[in-house]
């Protein structure tokens, strides 16, 4: 392990750590209103969490790429973020459960896709949110080469 690589991982967490706490947040958020508010048509929440998720992953990747004119600074840090939160999600879901667990909020779990969804959804996301961030990295790259070109001029 190399001196440079605990000053690495600090600039690195400092970037990343928001989105992880945004991303968990939302999949959080949406699992206890699905459990604690139960409804029969799920288009609206589906379509507010998916654009949510997918506005954070893509703006991630872009503030990524933007200052280090690197894509692969975006696509890194999407797939750091898409995991971290991943795991958050999960630990935030257990506490859920653990809190909830009486017979109207297991009704209302199986109402909602069910267990098996909260806990693979955040896993089954990792490859096309590092997708999304790595678009928005594209994006963050191509405007730092546009800024940086109507500078020279």
């Amino acid at each position: 392990m190399s001196r440079h690589t605990p000053v690495v991982t600090g600039v690195a967490w400092r970037h990343v750590w928001i989105w992880v706490v945004l991303i968990s947040a939302g999949h959080v958020g949406r699992t206890a209103l699905d459990w604690r508010v139960p409804t029969d048509d799920f288009t609206l929440r589906s379509a507010a969490t998916s654009y949510f998720a997918i506005a954070l992953f893509a703006t991630a990747g872009l503030s990524a790429a933007w200052p280090s004119r690197s894509a692969l600074a975006g696509v890194l840090a999407g797939l750091v973020i898409s995991v971290t939160s991943a795991a958050t999600s999960l630990f935030g879901s257990l506490t859920l459960l653990a809190i909830w667990h009486d017979p109207a909020t297991m009704i209302a779990i199986r109402g909602s896709g069910g267990l098996d969804e909260v806990f693979t959804l955040p896993l089954v996301m990792i490859v096309p949110a590092t997708i999304v961030a790595a678009l928005g990295a594209l994006a963050g790259k191509g405007l730092a080469w546009s800024l940086r070109s109507d500078l020279a001029q």
